[in-house]
């Protein structure tokens, strides 16, 4: 194939070219989820921030305008860039915009760019938000949105694991740091939505090899989730207060690397994430990784439902149509071998 040779103002032109219009252009559809952020309608663990760079939070994947193509569009690197630069109508052969406002748009987005190449600044303190007087709201979603039942919800806010701020009234869910109490991470829930969408967010400098957990030295088995909500959602229904569970936060396993090296009693892996197509190839990477380095390790999936709270409104549904004990339900269980 024949190289071509770019400039790196032409990279720099490449990457200058706003991310969300990249994306409708590729066939894509973009959802806005705040000034900041979209996702895509086609894979909403895809997120684009600042309309320049992406993350995938299913393999812990990123990049700019460049791997975009890659990554989604099946590019290679040149043919990538050469799209970008036609696109920004810029004329590779004669090294030129092809008309004055397309070069004074780029101008101008340059030294933003310049400005976003700079060192990145050691992480900060780790500061969680300030706590609200009540948690009236977190009650409300919790219990009525989520169909939590009161008695999880009040064992959680005693626990100090979860409890409302006071500038937004956001849920937050804590990672404690089980050596000395504190807390290392802390990630964020709305209580209400705006035009659809619920706020999700981690709080800044937080360290994410720390999770929202239940520990339990006495249990050597321990249940992987997804997301906080789904843990407790599990623990309501089993009404199981004696397994260690964590939530990851999302498909990369490093909160269990660290919980499993501080907690070596543990020989049991139960991998409980959502049962869609990216919750599948992680519990298939999990199992394959831990399995090697000498654990026991299930995979199970809610009986109906996408995830674990979406099985227990379901159940909840379903009890109030035919008045059930949703723990006489079972799960199903699927062990891959």
């Amino acid at each position: 194939m024949y190289n071509i040779r770019f400039t790196d103002e032409e990279l720099m032109i490449a990457k200058s070219i706003d991310l969300v219009d990249i994306a409708k252009h590729s066939g894509y559809t973009p959802v806005p989820k705040s000034q900041r952020y979209h996702t895509l309608k086609e894979d909403n663990y895809v997120m684009i921030k600042d309309r320049r760079l992406w993350y995938q939070n299913s393999n812990n994947t990123h990049g700019d305008q460049i791997g975009f193509l890659r990554e989604f569009c099946g590019m290679d690197f040149q043919t990538a860039v050469q799209s970008l630069l036609e696109y920004a109508g810029y004329q590779k052969d004669k090294e030129k915009f092809i008309n004055e406002e397309l070069e004074k748009r780029f101008r101008e987005n340059k030294k933003e760019i310049i400005a976003n190449r700079k060192e990145p600044k050691p992480r900060g303190e780790f500061i969680l938000p300030a706590e609200n007087d009540d948690f009236r709201r977190l009650y409300a979603y919790l219990i009525k949105e989520r169909c939590l039942s009161k008695k999880i919800v009040d064992w959680f806010v005693k626990e100090g694991l979860i409890y409302e701020e006071k500038k937004h009234h956001n849920i937050v869910f804590i990672g404690i740091d089980d050596k000395d109490g504190s807390a290392k991470f802390a990630s964020m829930r709305g209580t209400s939505d705006y035009l659809g969408y619920t706020f999700k967010g981690d709080v800044e400098n937080n360290d994410k090899t720390y999770c929202f957990h239940v520990l339990n030295k006495n249990s050597a088995d321990v249940k992987v989730f997804e997301a906080a909500i789904d843990l407790m959602s599990y623990m309501d229904l089993k009404n199981d207060f004696k397994s260690n569970k964590i939530a990851l936060g999302m498909l990369d396993d490093q909160p269990l690397e660290r919980f499993l090296q501080e907690n070596p009693h543990v020989k049991t892996i139960t991998v409980m994430v959502d049962n869609d197509v990216h919750g599948r190839k992680a519990a298939v990477k999990i199992r394959k990784k831990y399995k090697n380095d000498g654990y026991k390790v299930k995979v199970r999936f809610p009986q109906k439902e996408k995830d674990w709270n979406d099985y227990k409104k379901y159940l909840v549904s379903k009890n109030q149509e035919n008045h059930v004990d949703t723990r006489n339900h079972h799960t199903k269980a699927v062990t891959w071998r």
